[in-house]
């Protein structure tokens, strides 16, 4: 069983190997006798300040009932190891599912990926050709019937094809509404095989190709977000050097929690 750690009121997964981490998803069988959702959820400092907001506590509330929750920010790492904790090592939500990617594809697992467009599709069309795509549109996070919408085409695919992970590559809250909204109508209906739900984001589009990640060195000095920022300085200015500084205020008020 993977070992897990509870700080800023997340049970995060504790291991020294991503490659560990993804067998263990390889092996876990959702359980509907637990209040556990079958849900990766891979949350990096940005993640974690937008979810403190009042608007998001019914999502950040059951989030963190996850079955694997990932420290994808190094400042998560820091913090810890600040505070004793024993999260040491950034599992990168990225990472994981390059790896799990590999493994699903090399035993033909049935999976569903639901990409940001057109060419992230075509790419896992082409690279994985028993993998299901389903293509989103833009979606208005404010909109509930387009959200009822891909949630009734996803669990359409779920129950004919017997999905095992569902691979969700769009942003927040909108990857979050869908995962949450899948669950909630497998569930009602009566679903007993219900599949994992991967809140993967930009990933996809990473293992794609068509998004550039961070080279290595950035990655292990923590600085990939600093990579990012250089390739998108307007978008990501407020991101990175204001509304990150709320971190801090996170960390303390919750640092025994």
């Amino acid at each position: 069983m993977i070992d897990k750690e509870k700080f800023l009121d997340y049970n995060f997964v504790v291991s020294e190997s991503i490659e560990q981490v993804a067998l263990s998803i390889l092996e876990y069988q959702y359980d509907i006798n637990t209040n556990i959702l079958p849900i990766i959820f891979t949350p990096n400092v940005d993640y974690i300040v937008k979810l403190n907001n009042s608007k998001f506590h019914e999502i950040r509330e059951r989030l963190k009932k996850s079955a694997f929750i990932l420290p994808d920010g190094q400042p998560i790492i820091w913090a810890s190891k600040f505070y004793k904790g024993r999260i040491i090592t950034r599992l990168a939500g990225s990472d994981l599912f390059s790896h799990l990617y590999r493994l699903i594809k090399k035993r033909q697992t049935a999976s569903l990926f639901l990409t940001s467009g057109q060419s992230v599709s075509n790419f896992y069309q082409q690279d994985f050709p028993t993998g299901h795509i389903l293509t989103l549109p833009y979606i208005d996070p404010e909109k509930n019937i387009e959200f009822e919408k891909i949630i009734d085409e996803s669990v359409n695919l779920i129950n004919n094809n017997n999905i095992k992970y569902v691979f969700i590559g769009v942003s927040f809250p909108k990857q979050d509404k869908i995962a949450l909204g899948i669950f909630d109508k497998l569930k009602t209906n009566g679903y007993k095989n219900i599949p994992v739900l991967a809140l993967i984001g930009a990933s996809l589009e990473f293992e794609a190709g068509i998004k550039k990640r961070a080279p290595v060195i950035f990655q292990k000095i923590g600085l990939e977000w600093f990579f990012r920022f250089l390739l998108e300085p307007k978008r990501l200015f407020k991101r990175y050097f204001i509304d990150s500084f709320q971190f801090i205020k996170i960390v303390r008020m919750n640092k025994n929690v």
